[in-house]
């Protein structure tokens, strides 16, 4: 049987029209019932929004490599950490979704993805990224010290769907579907303006390191998914694999 990895988070924010260097894209409800502002889904070979209300410019750091994946075609962060700008993805002060679905790779402490609002210094903001064998964690603002973490079977090599879903009252991590950790915290829900996969958008922190796994489909929602909603999407994700 395989396993598989998946990330989830959900953002709030305002309608963006998509920049020229992306796909046109007409933005439509998914499995959620609702129409993402980011999903990069990597399947045209290429870091693009391919259905999302908002906007991302793209940066190709390391070798741009596209890999066959459960669903589609996946990047690989240990050799490519695309970067670039949000548009339309994030708004301040309201809730979100963060859905990746993902390995965690071998690299100790090597990031997923970073999306940054300089809440904590000029490399501040979200950082969902492996901690020890096995281990998802999450850290907010300039500091790798995790808020949230919890073990995942055959994590490192097999992809999972990771769900980070932010309101005012809370941040909760889901993996597969479930609810795994939670915290009491609203400094979390803020606009984002910058993004990177497999690095911090700056620089790592002491404590971090560049370079994860494989991401296979990366989604922000302009809102807080239900817990059946990340179980609907989880098992959209998986049933490919």
């Amino acid at each position: 049987m395989k396993s598989v990895c998946i990330v989830s988070v959900c953002i709030l924010s305002a309608a963006a029209a998509l920049l020229p260097w992306q796909d046109a894209h007409a933005a439509t409800n998914d499995v959620t019932g609702l129409t993402p502002t980011l999903h990069v889904s990597y399947n045209a070979s290429s870091v693009v929004n391919d259905n999302g209300t908002g906007s991302l410019t793209v940066n190709n750091e390391g070798t741009p490599t596209y890999m066959d994946s459960p669903n589609g075609k996946a990047i690989n962060t240990a050799i490519f950490t695309p970067y670039g700008n949000l548009t339309g993805v994030f708004a301040a002060n309201t809730d979100f979704t963060i859905s990746s679905y993902a390995t965690l790779g071998t690299n100790p402490n090597g990031l997923m993805v970073h999306l940054r609002d300089d809440m904590g210094g000029l490399t501040g903001g979200l950082v969902l990224r492996r901690g020890s064998t096995n281990e998802v964690v999450l850290t907010l603002n300039a500091v790798s010290t995790p808020i949230l973490s919890t073990q995942v079977p055959c994590g490192d090599a097999a992809f999972h769907h990771y769900a980070v879903v932010a309101t005012a009252s809370g941040i909760t991590l889901y993996v597969d579907g479930f609810a795994r950790a939670s915290v009491p915290s609203n400094t979390i829900a803020v606009a984002k303006f910058a993004y990177q996969f497999g690095s911090r958008h700056g620089t790592v922190r002491a404590g971090e390191a560049k370079f994860g796994g494989k991401i296979d489909d990366f989604r922000v929602y302009s809102g807080a998914l239900s817990a059946a909603q990340i179980a609907t999407l989880s098992a959209s994700l998986a049933s490919a694999a």
